[in-house]
């Protein structure tokens, strides 16, 4: 018998390895089970995240173009007032997103939308104005 390296309990000798008691052993069995529990609900959690930013900005680009094709002011405004909505959405969460990749391809779509706001809202022929 051998002390278990971790609590000091009597063990039994292993064949390779630190000896380790049962307890001991269950404790790191289920700590990693626990780990890769979260590293699973993480990933998934991360899988969401990119499909509603990915949704918003779908919804976003929709809106812009339902703005671009009505000659209704009111409604002109109200679908860019959407669009820009969905921008802050995406903006407000596109910092969780871990993976750089993803999180740069979901910013410069961002920033897209946003320069076809900015450019639609300032040319006066673009809103029917000239």
């Amino acid at each position: 018998m051998a002390n278990c390296v971790r609590c000091g309990a009597k063990a039994p000798l292993p064949v390779s390895g630190p000896p380790v008691c049962a307890a001991c052993n269950e404790r790191a069995v289920a700590q990693k089970a626990r780990e890769e529990k979260f590293a699973a609900i993480a990933t998934t959690s991360q899988y969401d995240l990119l499909d509603l930013l990915v949704s918003d900005l779908e919804r976003g680009f929709a809106c812009f173009e339902n703005a671009k094709s009505t000659t209704e002011q009111g409604q002109r405004d109200a679908n860019l007032s959407k669009a820009r909505e969905s921008l802050d959405q995406v903006r407000l969460f596109t910092g969780r997103v871990r993976d750089p990749e993803q999180r740069k391809r979901v910013e410069d779509r961002s920033e897209e939308l946003a320069r076809a706001i900015v450019s639609f809202e300032t040319d006066p022929k673009a809103r029917g104005q000239g």
